[in-house]
């Protein structure tokens, strides 16, 4: 063969063992693993589905919409030419779970972040459901240690309510050999209850029977109020009703 047709012959090989590496399954092709089960053949092609790239799903923020709120620092801040201010009152705010930053709206598409590590404790304003309250875990001593961020205090009473919410990335499973799983991550949301008396606290792992353990010392009138109320152990409206429910007696 002459060495010019040679050198076509070559580069017409490559760009079709190419293509065929590259190019989106063939329904036979997809017929056939169906049929006989996933073979590599002899050619050590493997195809794959050709589609649109992974997204990441989900939000970073515990809310995505801004609330006015005041937030409290564990040390005093100071702008150019202002006071130095050891808090911030009626400022839009919003918390960064993902970051772990309490974001606040300086201005028109101005937003300004300080790490959750510098804010002692911060509350935003609902219209319709009041206030809601973050605490720094820093401020409390026992189990909750190895937690970071913040504690939502739902309850405030000889014994507290705390909600503690994480967020973590459920990573994409995608098999472009078979076309199967999900190409997407996702952000996914996590809430977990403490229980705090004073500054100590521990983990409740929601059930009958850690609540009872955690209310020994009135456990006649709990177990008659579960047996009535049936609470939802998952539910924060629920929990908080058991909670004062406690409290008051």
């Amino acid at each position: 063969m002459h060495i010019k047709n040679r050198a076509l012959f070559v580069l017409l090989f490559l760009a079709t063992k190419l293509w065929a590496q590259q190019s989106p399954m063939l329904e036979t092709t997809r017929d056939q693993i169906n049929r006989e089960g996933f073979r590599i053949q002899q050619n050590n092609t493997v195809f794959g589905f050709k589609g649109e790239p992974g997204k990441r799903l989900g939000t970073n923020y515990l809310d995505t919409a801004w609330h006015s709120g005041q937030v409290t620092f564990y040390r005093t801040i100071q702008a150019p030419g202002a006071p130095p201010l050891d808090s911030l009152d009626q400022v839009a705010v919003r918390l960064d779970l993902l970051a772990g930053e309490v974001e606040f709206l300086a201005g028109y598409k101005d937003v300004r972040a300080v790490k959750a590590d510098q804010v002692k404790e911060f509350s935003v304003r609902y219209p319709d459901a009041g206030n809601r309250r973050f605490v720094n875990v820093r401020e409390y001593a026992g189990k909750a240690v190895p937690v970071r961020g913040f504690f939502e205090k739902l309850v405030d009473g000889k014994l507290s309510l705390l909600a503690h919410h994480s967020i973590f990335v459920k990573k994409a499973n995608y098999n472009p050999a078979l076309n199967v799983g999900t190409k997407d991550d996702e952000l996914v949301k996590r809430t977990e209850w403490y229980l705090a008396t004073g500054q100590e606290v521990q983990k409740l792992s929601p059930g009958r029977r850690a609540v009872l353990e955690v209310m020994a010392d009135k456990r006649p009138q709990i177990e008659a109020y579960l047996k009535t109320a049936n609470p939802d152990y998952r539910s924060a409206a629920d929990l908080a009703k058991l909670v004062r429910y406690y409290n008051n007696l």
